[in-house]
């Protein structure tokens, strides 16, 4: 569970100005008041006034010690970073002409934390990247021979940049994807009548304040495919807002049935936030979200847990995209379309 940070107040010392610095005790009844040597000059004794360990780095001094002396920053669409690029693509092919090395993914992925990381050498998997809107985007990890081409061009200096990602990947969230195995933030939340539940965390997501959470097969233990007969709504007051999968919001080409086979979806909502989730036009869970400590409004001394809250099952849930839903349901795989028949044995 995440720690609160200590809130202890330092006081200052009296000062009295025309006395030199003495110790005395009063003549106040039944209490005894101590005086000590005010320091020199207030406000500055390091051994009264540390500076709070917020984690957080001094962005400007990093970007300053980051750039080459005199360096401006340049497009990095040189001819080395197209030919670079063009090698990259040979390796997604298995085209690498006989004699070449295989390019190797960036060194900088081996600073980031956990399952986001790819040790360092690790030679590029042959598979063109999947696209996303129509293929106007593609999520691709660089080569390093791309990235050293664009630290190049940023920060003038290969080294310098590559210590400027390795700081930032000490500080930035991962949200999304899945937790790291030993992240004490990781609760298990039951779906009455269901065959998965949920797995929900916090970690690494304290400076952005979310909360992630994908679905977990009961028998298997393994995350999988949201359900296609579950809807998921925030509820913000009288409103009601679905929730998509990030993978989902990234609108992928690759239709649901031709993801792989241990593909998952990961969720996520800001802390404190109320949830609902709803199968067959009914309310199954209402489950508001952990929230960590803040000053506020509204102040949170400590970390709240999850909690299951009360529910009055409504007339009608809207469900904006059900047509669409029915869709997926024919091009779900047959794993997803076995589970979704244990989900209906459930109803029944």
């Amino acid at each position: 569970m995440p720690k609160v940070e200590s809130t202890r107040v330092t006081r200052q010392a009296r000062q009295r100005p025309a006395q030199p610095p003495r110790t005395a005790i009063s003549k106040g009844k039944d209490k005894a008041v101590a005086r000590r040597p005010a320091p020199k000059t207030v406000g500055t004794s390091k051994t009264k006034q540390q500076p709070k360990k917020s984690g957080k780095l001094n962005m400007e001094s990093i970007f300053a010690a980051s750039y080459a002396e005199g360096h401006v920053s340049v497009s990095p669409k040189t001819p080395e970073f197209s030919a670079a690029y063009g090698r990259l693509m040979q390796a997604w092919t298995d085209s690498v002409p006989a004699g070449q090395e295989t390019p190797v993914y960036s060194e900088v992925y081996s600073y980031l934390p956990g399952n986001c990381r790819i040790p360092q050498g690790t030679p590029v998997a042959p598979g063109i990247p999947g696209s996303s809107r129509g293929g106007t985007t593609r999520s691709i990890v660089w080569s390093e021979d791309m990235m050293n081409e664009a630290l190049k061009a940023e920060f003038g200096d290969v080294a310098l940049g590559k210590n400027f990602v390795r700081q930032m990947a000490t500080i930035c969230d991962v949200v999304g994807g899945l937790p790291e195995s030993n992240d004490p933030s990781i609760r298990y939340v039951p779906i009455p009548g269901r065959t998965y539940h949920i797995r929900l965390w916090t970690g690494r997501m304290d400076q952005t304040r979310a909360v992630c959470w994908n679905f977990m097969c009961n028998k298997t233990k393994q995350p999988r495919l949201r359900p296609s007969n579950l809807q998921i709504y925030a509820i913000s007051g009288p409103a009601r807002v679905t929730l998509k999968s990030i993978e989902e919001g990234h609108d992928f080409d690759l239709k649901k049935s031709q993801w792989a086979a241990d593909a998952t979806e990961t969720f996520c909502a800001s802390d404190g936030a109320v949830i609902d989730l709803v199968v067959n036009k009914k309310i199954v869970l209402r489950l508001q979200l952990p929230a960590r400590p803040t000053a506020g409004p509204p102040r949170i001394k400590k970390y709240r847990e999850y909690k299951s809250l009360p529910f009055e099952q409504e007339e009608d849930v809207e469900e904006e995209d059900e047509e669409d839903e029915e869709e997926k349901d024919n091009e779900e795989n047959d794993s997803e379309k076995a589970s979704e028949e244990d989900d209906e044995e459930d109803d029944e």
